[in-house]
């Protein structure tokens, strides 16, 4: 029997623009870290982002990311995170919609997955907007510095240059 230490190293993007953000991180961090199928290895800084989308007045984000080891499914872990959401108070209102709180699969080791199986959340890694999205790349490359697109083998590194960092900077709290 493998054990999560063997397991293949994941990363978790958490983001909040309701409410008092930081908190909301810390308590999903907090979620995650209780889950005994999951072993974190390390967390990221909190980033502040312009909201993407939305109404163009809605709050900035703060951003983080989390990597742990798991041996459950992808489906699986993506069920437990979105059982932490409806925990934390998120509402699935509207696609780029302000929420507490937003937990999402950026990346895995090991390759690309998209699988849509019946009675469990579909699933894609690496995240399909990942490599368009500054804010979650760079908590990303905070926790795996060396973590590469599977579908083009490109360095996220490589992509968030090309790509910039306007409007994430560090949080100030």
């Amino acid at each position: 029997m493998s054990s999560a230490s063997d397991a293949p190293l994941t990363v978790i993007g958490l983001g909040s623009n309701l409410g008092d953000r930081r908190a909301m991180l810390e308590a999903a961090l907090a979620a995650i870290e209780a889950v005994p199928e999951f072993q974190v290895v390390g967390r990221s800084s909190i980033w502040q982002t312009v909201a993407v989308g939305g109404t163009g007045s809605d709050p900035d984000y703060y951003n983080a990311a989390v990597a742990l080891r798991t041996t459950v499914a992808p489906e699986q872990l993506l069920a437990v995170l979105l059982r932490i959401e409806a925990a934390l108070g998120r509402v699935r209102l509207a696609r780029n919609a302000p929420r507490t709180i937003d937990l999402d699969i950026l990346w895995m080791q090991g390759g690309a997955l998209q699988r849509n199986l019946p009675g469990w959340p579909p699933v894609e890694v690496p995240h399909p907007r990942l490599a368009v999205r500054a804010f979650a790349m760079i908590p990303l490359l905070e926790l795996v510095p060396d973590a590469a697109d599977p579908s083009s083998g490109r360095l996220y590194a490589e992509i968030l240059a090309e790509l910039g960092t306007a409007g994430v900077e560090p949080a100030a709290f």
